[in-house]
């Protein structure tokens, strides 16, 4: 998944964006992940024994709703699952809506990281092409690159959901029927196209995103934790939460 261009240096393309995922061995039976990006900064701490997981722990720097910092305590519901080398199969198995999205999938990582140990760090960066008759705001054109360990391991271009480039992956959709694409990857390559797939989501869905005091005011009923109801109602915008991009 080469075909490398650099985006950071195209005249016709700008960083809109950008999330750091750390993962770290603590002990042998304890990993630590933290996951960084324009919305969110929270680390999540996973425990297991004998292949299982014991406990998981979340500790929230900063989250764009009141109510997310709760949705920690739901990733309970781990316990007692199997760690797994695959991490995106863990929401075949609980339900990813109840969670907060993003600390079940740093939980997901933690699970497949716990079976390999040491430490790894992704970058992943997305890119807009500038607005031509190929990239309109309703349908962009995206750039997304993954970095692992400082080197560049996969990158992806997009017309809307459809991935364009590199050729194997040629008129992929990033929503429909990818899970069938991750079953047939390396579990390592599966796993960094299931992150890539995730910051292209985020990247698309904040292009149509606006602004609401409360998670009611969207049309995303039921996606995660905190749009679910009645909780959306209550769920407050956490001001200076969203990093501010140039």
């Amino acid at each position: 998944m080469t075909d490398q261009l650099d985006p950071a240096s195209s005249i016709d393309s700008r960083k809109i964006f950008e999330r750091t995922l750390r993962l770290e061995e603590v002990a042998k039976d304890h990993v630590q992940a933290w996951l960084e990006d324009d919305f969110h900064h929270f680390g999540v701490d996973l425990f297991h024994r004998q292949g299982k997981v014991v406990d998981v722990a979340v500790d929230v720097r900063r989250l764009p709703w009141t109510t997310c910092p709760a949705a920690g305590a739901v990733l309970k519901a781990l316990i007692g699952q199997a760690l797994d080398p695959r991490a995106y199969q863990l929401s075949t198995r609980i339900r990813i809506n109840d969670h907060c999205t993003h600390m079940f999938e740093l939980a997901a990582l933690l699970m497949a990281h716990a079976l390999r140990g040491s430490s790894r760090i992704y970058q992943i960066q997305v890119y807009e092409r500038s607005l031509t008759a190929f990239s309109t705001a309703a349908d962009p054109r995206l750039i997304v690159r993954l970095v692992a360990e400082g080197q560049i391991a996969a990158e992806w271009e997009l017309h809307g959901e459809i991935i364009i480039r590199p050729k194997g992956l040629t008129g992929q959709h990033i929503i429909k029927e990818f899970r069938l694409l991750l079953d047939r990857l390396d579990p390592q390559v599966a796993e960094q196209a299931w992150i890539m797939r995730r910051a292209a989501w985020l990247a698309l869905g904040d292009k149509k995103f606006v602004a609401m005091p409360t998670a009611a005011g969207h049309d995303l009923e039921g996606v995660c934790y905190t749009y679910q109801s009645p909780r959306s109602a209550t769920a407050y915008a956490v001001a200076g939460s969203r990093q501010t991009r140039p």
